[in-house]
């Protein structure tokens, strides 16, 4: 039960959502279900809550000329269910990777990126297919890379009266992939990762992208692995200094050793997987 008294404001149209922000910095979105359990938990406490339901241009899907675009509010069982993105199983899965069956019809893209949630399932997706998350704001549109997106555990780039519109990436040959390793009860990762094996449109040049997410403060990419597949390293080569690319997280459900563990093996398994026909 939420106890705090607050406004509940439907916006009209994205320019009216984001004056309302602009206007009253304890103004908050609710964009799916994220807001909900903050307010729950009494970890914010807003003078208005500004609803996004009736914008329904921020609900569309689209493919065009080699860019793939996702509106904010698409939820996760609408990208699980779009036939679209068959192609891109790495969204897919992770999609999927959201359990519960209500969580998972009402929580969206948009909701979910914003949060800054360091177990999001899908913004590991979003960073291996290196999307760009675009926002507007009182000070215009702007696009930021989902590598500069994510900033810590609740914090992301996003600006005070901000609001994500779409995210996009383009289309290309290869394979992608999202596994984890969950907690038993809540189903959250306690680390899972995406990988993805890409060729360039010509077929000159292919690579790498992993990213993690549970195991460590925020998403990332594991970028140091990236870079031995750039220079034609071997598998072994690659996972040589593991442990040491990324600063993993400690909790009482899993220590920082063990989540490192994970993450390593759950990328060699998926990169060897994915660049076996490569």
């Amino acid at each position: 039960m939420i106890y705090q008294q607050f406004d509940y404001v439907q916006a009209e149209s994205l320019d009216a959502a984001v004056n309302l922000l602009a206007n009253d910095p304890q103004a908050v979105i609710i964009a799916g279900g994220q807001e909900l359990t903050q307010l729950k938990l009494d970890r914010v406490s807003p003078s208005q809550v500004v609803g996004l339901e009736l914008l329904v241009d921020l609900r569309k899907i689209s493919r065009s000329n080699g860019l793939v675009t996702l509106g904010s509010m698409v939820t996760f069982r609408e990208l699980a269910a779009c036939a679209d993105l068959l192609a891109f199983e790495v969204l897919i899965q992770a999609a999927k990777g959201m359990l519960d069956a209500q969580a998972c019809n009402s929580t969206t893209i948009g909701g979910c990126l914003a949060s800054g949630h360091p177990e999001s399932h899908l913004a590991a997706a979003i960073l291996v297919l290196d999307a760009d998350i675009h926002v507007q704001g009182i000070k215009g549109i702007r696009r930021i890379p989902s590598r500069e997106f994510f900033l810590g555990v609740g914090k992301t780039a996003l600006e005070q009266s901000e609001i994500i519109t779409s995210v996009s990436f383009a289309e290309a040959q290869g394979a992608s992939a999202y596994e984890c390793i969950r907690h038993p009860v809540s189903s959250a990762p306690l680390c899972g990762i995406a990988a993805g094996y890409f060729i360039s449109q010509d077929g000159s040049s292919k690579g790498v992208r992993v990213a993690v997410t549970g195991a460590s403060e925020s998403p990332a990419r594991l970028t140091a692995v990236e870079s031995y597949f750039a220079q034609h390293a071997s598998l072994d080569l690659a996972f040589a200094n593991f442990d040491e690319s990324q600063k993993w997280f400690s909790s009482r459900l899993a220590s920082g050793e063990y989540r490192a563990h994970l993450a390593k093996t759950l990328t060699r398994r998926l990169v060897a997987r994915l660049t076996s026909n490569g």
